[in-house]
């Protein structure tokens, strides 16, 4: 017959293990008895060499019988532990900086935003700099980063590079306000992974508004003539026809003509159709050639589906870094005022505009954003013969600035 003996606590007592012992004395076995509903109730605690004491066994008991009185919360010792369980399992499945970030990449390339790749490397990949999610912490869990670990890490970027850290702080805060709404889509499926965020810690820190002021920058006609014959001393061939190509196809943007495939070229009609998943406006965008633009096309013609892949890596195009990196080089040996590759469409633009090409037509040609209702929801034509004349008097533009002495 098992003999029960009471404790200092009221509704906590213990039996005595017949073998076992705990320290000197024989190990004592908990429960407590409540009532609930009007019946009586008894529920095991555990074994005080689990670390079970009457001093815990009448917490709970005092917390369930609060419970009770206020009709809330776990009302059996059962309950609480599936209580406690349940809270256990949310706090270990809260998701990590990496799975944010890598979350926030897969959603921006479902999403076909050409951002994605530079995003990712900022936050994950970078080989040059440390990217965020080693200065923050990879395994570190979302919901504890703080705003003074954003400030931390933005201040270590901006040391070095202000422009950087603007950007890094544009990708950090779109990461975390991904990780707060994603939880709540009603069009997603069930989320694996909770990241149980309650604010986004970047949005108190700062935006630089004077990193993001717009550029003055283009290139002189002297200064185009000197790009053009003097580029391949600084880098490969293929990688200098880079920046002739996107002079001869009239500054067209600096990623579109990058990651360009063959395919998306018809030589024969002389045009290129930029597909709307890889323009920035979303909205397809056809390109007449001239023979000069042709010409450089088709040197680049390799085993490579892209014109510029990389060197060693064929299936993948050349990343907008390298393409920096020669252009300072470029500048710093030529002795002419830093300009960016995305210089060159400004260039185009300012050559044209001054040439007397409406502002209109320079839109077609540039496929800026539409600038008003009917050009953003009725009209879908390309308007290719009004881009053909802009591309035609470019092209006597380009030939005029290559041929001065």
């Amino acid at each position: 017959m098992t003999v029960w003996h009471k404790t200092d606590f009221p509704g906590v007592r213990y039996r005595k293990h017949k073998k076992r012992r705990h320290g000197v004395k024989y190990d004592q076995y908990f429960t407590i008895t409540y009532k609930l509903k009007g019946k009586t109730k008894s529920e095991a605690i555990g074994w005080a060499s689990h670390k079970v004491s009457a001093k815990e066994c009448d917490d709970i008991l005092r917390q369930l019988k609060a419970n009770h009185r206020n009709c809330e919360g776990p009302q059996t010792y059962s309950e609480m532990k599936e209580a406690k369980q349940y809270a256990f399992e949310e706090e270990r499945d809260v998701g990590s900086v990496e799975d944010l970030f890598e979350g926030y990449v897969d959603h921006l390339r479902s999403q076909n935003k050409t951002s994605w790749k530079e995003v990712a490397r900022s936050l994950l990949t970078s080989r040059n700099v440390t990217p965020a999610a080693d200065n923050l912490g990879r395994n570190r869990a979302a919901n504890t980063i703080s705003s003074r670990d954003i400030q931390r890490v933005l201040e270590q970027v901006h040391a070095d590079a202000p422009s950087m850290a603007a950007h890094l702080r544009s990708y950090l805060h779109g990461a975390f306000a991904y990780g707060i709404s994603r939880e709540f889509d009603y069009f997603r499926p069930n989320q694996c992974v909770k990241f149980d965020l309650k604010a986004n810690p970047v949005a108190v820190v700062p935006r630089n508004a004077a990193a993001y002021q717009p550029r003055n920058r283009f290139l002189s006609y002297v200064e185009i003539k000197l790009l053009w014959e003097n580029m391949d001393k600084y880098c490969t061939v293929q990688t200098a026809s880079f920046f002739r190509l996107v002079l001869a196809v009239g500054g067209q943007r600096v990623k579109e003509v990058l990651e360009a495939p063959f395919s998306e070229f018809n030589l024969e009609e002389m045009i290129w159709i930029i597909p709307g998943e890889r323009t920035k406006n979303k909205r397809e965008h056809v390109v007449p050639l001239t023979e000069r633009a042709v010409s450089i096309i088709k040197s680049l013609k390799g085993e490579s589906q892209y014109l510029f892949p990389k060197r060693w890596r064929p299936k993948e195009t050349m990343p907008c870094t390298s393409i920096n990196d020669i252009v300072k080089k470029f500048c710093a040996h030529e002795e002419v005022e830093l300009w960016r590759p995305s210089d060159i469409r400004r260039t185009c633009r300012t050559h044209l505009s001054d040439a007397g090409c409406a502002p209109y037509l320079l839109n077609w040609h540039f496929n800026h954003g539409e600038q008003g209702v009917g050009e953003k929801h009725y009209d879908k034509s390309q308007h290719v013969a009004e881009k053909r004349l802009v591309m035609e008097m470019w092209d006597k533009l380009l030939k005029n600035s290559l041929e001065k002495q």
